[in-house]
């Protein structure tokens, strides 16, 4: 074996290490012989043999230097396509993980809300409003990711429409395995972006390190693998800049990127006054408008030479248009703001009310606290604490500065729209501020790279290259710890007991549910009622009125709200479900599914039998 060659196989087991922390092992039979591989502690060891049999060999033939060398010009010259590689594997790898299902509130309601698209209506009408006459009984039928709507008998999506616009055409040409495209290369987009960005920002080391980070984050992976508008938001928004930035900028693209972005999350609009900014003050391209010279009125025997107007210009002056740039970027950003404010008037009532509710319900200074607290230690656990080195990296000097200085105000933009929102639980919602991670990262890649810069030649590459793979085996070790790579195994329970039911229920059935309430009425298209809406003493009344109309009443539940169910219905019969469901799916967690009429049957000596589905 070559020298070189001994080299590119200890990169290769490092490669397959990463892989083994990714998916946790794995156990197969070649011809009747078992193999398995569970640790990367293996493909570390051969990586670290192979490198010491690489460093003896080219010691001996005084080769160390020039072998890296070479490997660091490679990298240096061919960065871009380094970056593209991790963005079609970060691509590839959400779509291997990513779970169609439409579970929960998120995934049923944007899927819910492109189906709305794709039949060209603006509202959805609900078949039990005629007989639902119980307290609040139109919140009570609208399920989660809806709501009811200014008009009577209607409901309105919850969430934003930009999501659901991109991915009405994919879902009315191939249904939900097509529309689930978008997400993964949304990511691939983002990784692209976030390369390219460091590129311009700080030179090709930092855009490999700032492309892998961002391709291994477990908080951008985890929203890359299910129907969620993150991902597709933060490559809108990182995409925009790199057209702003670039050699050649592409002020109307970049102003359809950040239309794209308002659309998918309105309530960050205010943030795109960042990048307006930052053309008004010149630092975008200013194109001519208009130059003029004595010449051309001289020798053309027109009617220029009798219009005084053209004299007051000024002879041989190029005129500059400063804010045209400003004023091509706005349009397109004003037209998508108006676009999200008719919506809501025609959705909420106002235009300055969202299907969350209004600024003051949203926003509260009170919650700049909490906010930061729980935001730092999520960012702590799932990314370490090398991202809060960012104002350091953004003020480095060195190559690209005042572009790395406009995109931390960028972040800290964001991050202040998401500091005074309201307050949530769980790390998944450090989603909020993934714009400003992936330009946290590309601060940090800078300050990397200028630091790698001050060491000696052959130790450049080698630290480059330490960085990529302890960065992403850091942060792949915690998305296999946080279980980002488990949820298509655990949404796909939802999906088999959603499409079960639709062949199952006959068409009077109406569904009690909470947590997969929009599921259910996406696979199914039956009507529901949402229990953790109705009232203590509220649901016999709800039973009987809907009995009385021929309704079959099924109640559909997480494994989890089982016990709350109960606890909250003591006086309801039903509530107890201390009969045998219908439908029992999926492992951990558990959704299952009972027929309200088995409950008499069973107490009578009728069993119903119960399907697993897994």
């Amino acid at each position: 074996m070559s020298r070189r060659s001994l080299l590119a196989a200890a990169f290769l087991f490092i490669i397959i290490s990463l892989a083994l922390v990714l998916t946790g092992g794995f156990a197969t039979s070649i011809m009747g012989v078992r193999v398995s591989a569970r640790s990367p502690g293996s493909a570390i060891g051969a990586a670290v043999i192979l490198a010491l049999a690489w460093l003896m060999a080219a010691y001996r033939a005084g080769g160390v230097v020039d072998d890296l060398g070479r490997i660091e010009i490679g990298l240096q010259r061919r960065a871009p396509l380094v970056v593209l590689a991790v963005a079609l594997c970060a691509s590839g790898l959400a779509l291997r993980f990513f779970s169609v299902s439409a579970g929960g509130a998120d995934a049923s309601g944007y899927l819910s809300h492109a189906e709305m698209w794709t039949t060209a209506r603006l509202t959805r009408v609900e078949v039990l409003d005629p007989v639902a006459d119980w307290a609040d009984a139109r919140a009570t039928v609208a399920p989660l990711g809806w709501r009811p709507a200014v008009e009577a008998g209607h409901q309105v999506p919850t969430y934003a429409a930009g999501l659901p616009m991109l991915l009405a055409p994919l879902l009315a040409a191939g249904g939900a395995v097509l529309a689930s495209l978008l997400i993964p290369v949304s990511l691939g987009l983002a990784v692209w972006s976030t390369g390219r960005l460091a590129y311009i920002a700080a030179g090709p080391s930092a855009s490999i390190i700032a492309a892998v980070w961002m391709a291994t984050s477990p908080v951008a992976l985890v929203e890359s693998m299910q129907f969620m508008s993150d991902v597709p938001v933060t490559a809108a928004w990182l995409l925009a800049w790199v057209l702003l930035v670039g050699e050649r900028p592409r002020i109307l693209a970049a102003a359809m990127a950040t239309a794209v972005a308002i659309l998918i999350r309105p309530n960050l609009a205010p943030v795109a006054l960042v990048p307006l900014l930052f053309l008004v003050l010149g630092h975008g391209p200013r194109p001519p408008v208009l130059a003029v010279s004595t010449r051309d009125y001289d020798g053309a025997q027109s009617s220029s030479q009798g219009d005084p107007r053209l004299r007051e210009i000024g002879i041989d002056a190029l005129v500059w248009f400063r804010g045209r740039p400003a004023a091509i970027f706005a349009i397109p950003v004003a037209l998508a703001g108006l676009i999200v404010a008719l919506l809501q008037w025609r959705w909420f009532g106002s235009p300055l009310r969202s299907g969350y509710g209004t600024a003051a319900e949203i926003y509260a200074f009170a919650n700049v606290l909490p906010n930061a607290a729980q935001y730092a230690r999520w960012l702590l656990e799932t990314h370490g604490p090398w991202l809060f080195l960012a104002p350091v990296g953004a003020w480095w000097p060195r190559r690209g500065s005042r572009v790395r200085r406009w995109l931390l105000i960028f972040a800290a933009t964001v991050c202040s729209a998401y500091l005074i929102y309201a307050v949530f639980d769980g790390w998944t919602y450090l989603r909020f501020l993934l714009p400003a991670l992936a330009l946290a990262m590309i601060a940090v890649a800078a300050l990397i790279a200028g630091l790698v810069e001050k060491m000696p030649g052959a130790a450049r590459v080698v630290m480059v290259l330490l960085v990529v793979v302890a960065g992403a085996a850091a942060n792949l070790s915690a998305a296999r710890t946080l279980d980002v790579f488990r949820g298509q195994q655990r949404q796909s329970r939802v999906a088999l007991i959603g499409r079960y039911l639709d062949g199952a229920l006959p068409a009077t059935a109406v569904m009690i549910s909470g947590e997969q309430s929009g599921a259910m009425r996406y696979y199914t298209a039956r009507p529901i009622v949402r229990w953790d809406l109705v009232t203590r003493d509220g649901l016999n009344p709800i039973v009987s009125r809907l009995t009385t109309v021929g309704a079959e009443v099924w109640i559909v539940l997480d494994e989890w709200e089982e016990e709350l169910f109960r606890r909250k219905f003591p006086s309801t019969a039903g509530a107890t479900l201390d009969w045998p469901p219908v439908i029992d799916a999926g492992d951990q967690p558990r959704t299952r599914a009972w027929r309200l009429r088995d409950r008499a049957a069973f107490h009578g000596g009728v069993s119903p039998s119960t399907d697993r589905l897994r």
